[in-house]
């Protein structure tokens, strides 16, 4: 439960940051390619890099890939369906496949497999309206929805609880000691 209080603070704490939509949107779109797909992968790899390069908010970068692990996890059948759809029956893409699977480095992104093609193919499909969904959902809760939230029961109840008095005094002590926070 502490976890989950923490979470939801770290994301309303971002929401109301001076962060841009975007940056965090673009934390949201990547971090779903690399929830889609199988972690250990090198285009993962490459994906983590060009986050670091660009201006991402890696903090929703790594909590989108969390949720979005759960859901590419559930949705793992139908990837390897696609994948196989790609890879196996689409007759016009075997020459493609057959030059990734031979060539000096791209078998490394494990291309030929049908769980990670069919991901990936689906996640970079998704990348923009993600993206665009993600942008608009933000400055959606900024112009409507944050003042609300700040004076809903919801907030007050959750205000009211022990555990939330627990992580305030939590919060304070790292303030306090000076210990980073990793939100």
């Amino acid at each position: 439960m502490f976890v989950i209080i923490k979470s939801l603070h770290s994301i309303l704490k971002l929401l109301n940051s001076e962060t841009s939509p975007w940056q965090i949107a673009a934390g949201v779109a990547f971090g779903s390619i690399v929830g889609f797909t199988p972690v250990a992968s090198l285009h993962n790899l490459l994906l983590f890099f060009l986050v670091c390069l660009l201006r991402v908010n890696l903090s929703m970068f790594f909590m989108s890939f969390g949720f979005f692990k759960i859901i590419g996890w559930l949705l793992d059948p139908v990837w390897d369906r696609l994948g196989y759809f790609l890879l196996v029956e689409l007759k016009a893409a075997r020459p493609l496949w057959i030059e990734v699977s031979t060539g000096p480095i791209l078998p490394f992104f494990r291309f030929n497999n049908t769980i990670v093609i069919g991901s990936l193919v689906t996640s970079l499909i998704l990348f923009f309206p993600i993206l665009l969904a993600s942008a608009q959902g933000v400055k959606a809760y900024r112009l409507r929805w944050r003042e609300r939230l700040k004076d809903s029961k919801l907030v007050k109840i959750l205000k009211a609880t022990p555990l939330y008095g627990i992580y305030e005094k939590y919060e304070a002590a790292k303030q306090k000691f000076g210990i980073l926070s990793s939100s």
